[in-house]
């Protein structure tokens, strides 16, 4: 009698998790300019809040004129802001303003460093990404009814801009009052320059980088946020993709694949011949989930390593 075969699977060690990562990692070094097309086309993002926000990604370059803005209206605004509080430090109201003002900014400016100093581990991140697909899996959990991570990852990208949209207009519907309920002229935050500001040119060019430096600062809130959900969102996907395949596996190996009515000696063998076409397909399978299951730890610890510093800081100016 022909003894049925057994399942046995090789436990995954370091060398062999960099063999099988491989031919991943050698998606890396393809030209970004196909990595975008992909990322856009299977919802990873778009890099253009970050472009906007002065982060240049997924560019061979910065743009000279994009770091002369950043420079001038976001990092000199910045400093035009700490100046005019210390300038007006008996004036408490003033003072606060300026504070209140400052915060923000600051954090936006670390996000706005953190982008351009860590921008080549971004990037890599985002190569990561690229074996992982979530196209077909449910929307909606079939035992909670909740949405999915996966249905999650389509709609950060469409709420993102539509937050961007909406604070923009705020901003703009804030500046537009100011100006109009004021009687003189007033610029959109309490800065201080070396010459005057209230006269023509210098106004209007004021005004300009002000409102510039806004729009780049909420850029950077809103494309760091999207992206960090979305890379969180990519990983979580991951894990109930590898959990569904080993549902599906566990459903076939429940299967019974051999009659224990078999009578003659052809019949037990043409079972048994099942049975091992059942076994190497589910051996195949448990290794593709062996590997899935690796390129998402090495994801999850990457994303771990690039976001630590960054969500310290959060978690310090939160407190």
């Amino acid at each position: 009698m022909t003894e049925k075969p057994k399942l046995v699977l090789g436990t995954l060690s370091c060398p062999v998790r960099l063999v099988i990562a491989a031919p991943y990692r050698s998606l890396l070094t393809q030209e970004f300019s196909s990595q975008i097309c992909h990322k856009n086309a299977h919802g990873r993002g778009s890099p253009f809040p970050h472009r906007t926000g002065g982060c240049p990604i997924f560019k061979s370059r910065e743009s000279s004129v994009m770091f002369v803005l950043s420079f001038i209206c976001f990092y000199m605004n910045f400093v035009a802001i700490l100046m005019d509080t210390y300038m007006n430090i008996h004036n408490m109201e003033r003072a606060m303003e300026g504070v209140r003002l400052a915060f923000p900014i600051a954090s936006g400016l670390c996000i706005h460093q953190f982008m351009r100093l860590r921008r080549e581990a971004v990037e890599r991140l985002l190569g990561l990404t690229k074996p992982f697909t979530w196209e077909g899996a449910p929307t909606r959990d079939p035992h909670t009814g909740r949405l999915t991570m996966a249905a999650w990852i389509r709609r950060i990208n469409t709420s993102a801009k539509k937050i961007s949209a909406l604070l923009i207009f705020i901003h703009f519907t804030y500046i537009f009052f100011r100006n109009v309920s004021s009687k003189g002229r007033l610029l959109q935050f309490n800065t201080w320059y070396p010459f005057e500001t209230l006269s023509s040119p210098q106004y209007e060019i004021v005004n300009a980088t002000q409102f510039i430096g806004s729009i780049m600062c909420l850029c950077s809130f809103v494309a760091f946020t999207s992206l960090y959900a979305t890379l969180v969102c990519i990983a979580c996907s991951q894990l109930e993709k590898l959990r569904a395949n080993l549902l599906d596996i566990r459903q076939e190996f429940g299967t019974p694949a051999q009659d224990s009515g078999a009578e003659t000696d052809t019949e037990e063998e043409e079972q048994v011949q099942m049975s091992q076409e059942v076994f190497c397909r589910m051996q195949e399978q448990l290794n593709d989930c062996i590997r899935h299951h690796q390129l998402i730890l090495e994801y999850g610890h990457y994303l771990n390593q690039m976001n630590s510093r960054r969500l310290t800081f959060d978690i310090c100016r939160m407190t």
